[in-house]
């Protein structure tokens, strides 16, 4: 049945300042007028909204649109009180509402939101694999994939209509569950508004995402991931999160609560034990009577939290604990604590998406910790024009673990780099530090540095931080090709192994 203007409005509901009398056949949804396509209705959304864009959007062959101001076009038009309440909707309404067939597990937290996603999809594609249940979806900030198609995706949680046409193809190519990371933003600012979650998860908190044009303060952005749990059945939360007692209270809303601690804590419901660190890190998690053993090929406590999340998640979607462990065993996430070394084992990397204080604090701990040998020598930078208040932490952390650091670009945009380093300077009062505008000839230069640690029998780690596998480059606004730190680093191991074999 096809859908009108009429069918929309009435999804708008009070948020309708201006109807529209005419009942045109809608026939597309946008907010991109460079995607319109003929019988089209193009929401005038963004903070930088231009007239240009709706005429643009017309001459492509809009129908209609959608806007909180009148723009004189003479077109059949909607005005609404705010352009952020009505998008789900809108959304929901165009794709049929695709959740109605799926099973949702969404996860948030300041860290770890990736990885723990990461590692419950792969629990549940290899029960759904071996039990013949079809696709697993899944939407992180590394890459969305709806059972057909796996793209690299743009925003750690989509916005409403592309959000929910992955949803729809999901439902299309026979996916039954979706897992996937929700923002602080997401949530504050409605893409996921409508959204009903099976499982909700809660990491960890702490201050991130505070500017003028994210978060004014930790208690907007922490009030705004607590929203998660309106919308979830049962609350999967982490009882090591600082500020633990608002996350329960909030969660008090679910059906269910479970807890997952560590170290048999009594309070748990779900407990991780470490075992060994020993090429990765092996450790046991207890649930519901039931010991099982697992092993990470990455390292470091989080990596561990993490894990045992998703794990909980799993067991509460059904997964057998027995079928768990083999699921896990080879996970590999990319440009998440992704661990290189030369063949002589001189010279090591880290390479991890670690762009905050606690995400910083995590890499060096577990890389002090299991390589205690090793020279610290670190590359990072920090995004231009938001999370200002990030930057001093890395300084912070950097200056307590490096023996070197070198600062660089990481998505600067439109502020200038000198005015980023300055703020993160000004945390390093004791380790020698350089910037370097050029992210690779940054990096060339740290490998300049462990090679004479190399010569000198000095082992070292080379920590590539705030990227992960991003291979863009946002730089005044433009998303520039960018070769992510793995593609860079490696070429310069594998000359080194050259010369030293």
């Amino acid at each position: 049945m096809a859908l009108t203007l009429h069918d929309f409005q009435m999804a708008m509901g009070e948020h309708v300042c201006q109807a529209a009398q005419e009942r045109v056949e809608i026939r597309a949804i946008s907010y991109n007028s460079k995607e319109v396509v003929p019988g089209a209705l193009f929401f005038c959304k963004g903070n930088h909204f231009k007239p240009s864009y709706l005429k643009e959007a017309l001459e492509r062959g809009a129908v209609a649109y959608v806007a909180e101001t009148d723009f004189g076009e003479d077109v059949p038009h909607i005005l609404v009180d705010n352009m952020r309440h009505i998008l789900a909707p809108c959304a929901r309404l165009f794709y049929g509402d695709p959740q109605k067939k799926l099973q949702l597990l969404a996860v948030t937290g300041t860290k770890g939101k990736s990885s723990t996603v990461w590692y419950l999809k792969s629990i549940l594609s290899a029960y759904c694999k071996k039990h013949d249940l079809g696709p697993v979806g899944f939407l992180t900030s590394i890459s969305n994939f709806d059972g057909g198609e796996e793209k690299t995706s743009t925003l750690t949680t989509p916005e409403p209509f592309e959000l929910y046409a992955i949803l729809a193809r999901c439902v299309e190519n026979g996916v039954r569950c979706v897992a996937f990371e929700v923002s602080s933003q997401a949530l504050k600012v409605e893409r996921t508004a409508g959204l009903h979650f099976a499982m909700g998860a809660f990491l960890n908190i702490s201050p991130d995402h505070i500017s003028s044009i994210e978060h004014p303060n930790f208690e907007d952005y922490f009030q705004s991931k607590l929203r998660l749990f309106s919308q979830s059945d049962i609350a999967i939360i982490n009882i090591n999160s600082d500020h633990r007692e608002e996350i329960e209270a909030a969660a008090a809303s679910c059906k269910k609560i479970v807890r997952v601690g560590f170290s048999n804590q009594s309070d748990a419901d779900v407990t991780a034990t470490i075992n060994d660190h020993h090429k990765g890190i092996s450790f046991t998690v207890q649930a519901d009577g039931k010991s099982i053993p697992l092993h990470l090929p990455e390292i470091g406590d989080y990596a561990m939290q993490n894990a045992a999340v998703a794990v909980t998640m799993a067991l509460e979607a059904g997964v057998p604990a027995e079928e768990i462990p083999g699921a896990l065993e080879s996970v590999h996430i990319p440009g998440r604590m992704e661990f290189l070394s030369t063949g002589d084992g001189m010279i090591r990397s880290i390479i991890d998406f670690a762009h905050n204080g606690v995400s910083f604090s995590a890499v060096f701990e577990a890389a002090h910790r299991q390589f205690p040998d090793c020279a610290m020598l670190t590359v990072f930078g920090s995004t231009g024009g938001k999370a200002v208040n990030r930057r001093a932490d890395l300084g912070r952390v950097a200056d307590t673990y490096a023996d070197r650091i070198i600062l660089t670009m990481d998505d600067p945009n439109a502020e200038p780099l000198s005015s980023i380093y300055s703020d993160i300077e000004k945390s390093i009062r004791q380790t020698p530090y350089e910037t370097i505008e050029d992210r690779k000839a940054a990096i060339e230069k740290a490998m300049d540095y462990a090679k004479e640690y190399a010569k000198n029998g000095k082992k070292s780690m080379l920590l590539l931080l705030g990227r992960g596998n991003e291979t863009t480059m946002y730089v005044d606004g433009v998303a520039r090709p960018y070769g992510d730190d793995r593609s860079i680093l490696t070429p310069l191991f594998t000359a080194y192994d050259k010369k030293t074999e």
